[in-house]
């Protein structure tokens, strides 16, 4: 219980670092004039950057050598699926409900942020074989089950 408070506790401030540089971002974009949902895709990016980055290297201590591009995969998975979450609310949130679009870009923001956290956590930067390594490991007890027959 310890260390998932300890991961959350860093993982939280990741997180409002993160949204710190999505919201500079699309406060910026939104400021010259582009449509809010180009300026959340493009601020959510700079955003999910950030949190990769500083989430591998210290909140989850996640730097075994050799496991950068599994986690990067890992990660895209999740980010898929959060960043089209996020752009998704945004949308329905402005253009079907009527919420301005600062205040929806916040409700967009923390619907992803405790599917993300336990996504990284239990995913993304868990201490595990991927698949790949799964399908290698039966495919050689297969290969040496053949061999002996």
């Amino acid at each position: 219980m310890k260390k998932l408070l300890s991961d959350f506790s860093k993982y939280s401030g990741v997180a409002t670092a993160a949204a710190a540089c999505d919201w500079v971002v699309f406060v910026l974009l939104d400021f010259v004039g582009l449509n809010y949902l180009f300026a959340q895709m493009t601020a959510r990016i700079s955003g999910g950057l950030l949190s990769f980055i500083v989430n591998r290297n210290w909140s989850f201590d996640a730097k075994r050598p050799g496991h950068l591009s599994q986690q990067g995969r890992r990660f895209v998975v999740l980010y898929i699926f959060s960043y089209l979450l996020s752009v998704g609310t945004l949308y329905v949130a402005v253009e079907h409900i009527g919420i301005p679009k600062y205040y929806a870009k916040f409700i967009a923001d923390g619907s992803s942020l405790i599917v993300n956290f336990i996504a990284m956590r239990t995913y993304v930067f868990k201490d595990r074989d991927g698949f790949t390594a799964m399908f290698v490991r039966l495919f050689q007890v297969a290969w040496k089950k053949s061999r002996s027959t």
